[in-house]
């Protein structure tokens, strides 16, 4: 047996919870690991401590005693959160596919066929995981920030109808 096995079982063996072969394995351990039975004398000296302990009775109504200090502590203040970063990144990110599209980096006939090709074949996966997202209660939370994406993306477009081509045309000019 080694030690760590003998370490796990002296507390069973103490108690006379082990069966007759391990005990005879555990002994013999013990009589032959000097670290083993440093072990067992220091977890007789923490049983002999825990024995002379004094138990200690709550008061009848410490239960609602505690729950009333609770009750009359303040309320932490809700900290605001912070969600200025997704903003700017979302800026950035829709600017980047703005200029993108300006300089005819980006395709968006190729894309939207490309898109509602992939959208096809994975019908069936969105079945699945709209049902997911049923099962963690996260469809009022992903509605909401497809609608405000779709908020964002119709103030681009309309913002993008209006500068882009100045822009582009700017830049045109600048580049060449």
């Amino acid at each position: 047996m080694n030690c760590s096995a003998c370490k796990a079982r002296i507390g069973a063996l103490r108690d006379g919870e082990l069966p007759a072969r391990d005990s005879r394995l555990v002994e013999s351990h013990l009589a032959g690991c000097a670290s083993c039975r440093a072990f067992a004398e220091r977890l007789d000296v923490v049983e002999a401590s825990l024995v002379r302990l004094t138990r200690i009775e709550p008061r009848q109504d410490f239960t609602i005693a505690v729950m009333a200090g609770i009750a009359a502590m303040p309320v932490p203040e809700r900290q605001p959160t912070r969600l200025w970063w997704l903003v700017i990144a979302d800026v950035a990110l829709w600017i980047a596919i703005g200029a993108l599209t300006a300089f005819g980096a980006i395709r968006w006939k190729a894309i939207a066929a490309g898109a509602a090709a992939f959208s096809a074949k994975l019908g069936v996966a969105a079945t699945t995981l709209y049902g997911v997202a049923i099962d963690f209660h996260a469809v009022p939370i992903v509605a909401l920030g497809v609608a405000i994406e779709i908020a964002f993306l119709a103030v681009m477009v309309v913002a993008g109808r209006k500068y882009l081509s100045r822009v582009r045309a700017t830049l045109s000019g600048v580049l060449s």
